[in-house]
């Protein structure tokens, strides 16, 4: 079991949907994340992991933008 934090906005959103599908707020979040990351499956195995990982730690959060770095690295490649 994992505790997972929701902004508020989220939450009421997540409450919408379980009166929506009769679902209750946790088989909501459940359903959401799993539709989400199953989609893992379908990268690549010859994705540099490790790169990606120490890109991650070392962001510089006055700029220099992840994001960005992965949307200019997917452009450029990986070498």
């Amino acid at each position: 079991m994992l505790n997972v934090n929701l902004k508020d906005n989220v939450v009421e959103k997540v409450n919408i949907m379980s009166k929506l599908t009769n679902k209750t707020p946790e088989e909501v979040v459940n359903d959401t994340l799993w539709d989400n990351l199953k989609k893992i499956e379908d990268v690549p195995d010859e994705l540099d992991y490790e790169k990606i990982w120490g890109m991650l730690e070392h962001d510089n959060p006055e700029g220099d933008d992840i994001l960005d770095n992965l949307i200019r690295l997917g452009k450029e490649g990986w070498d």
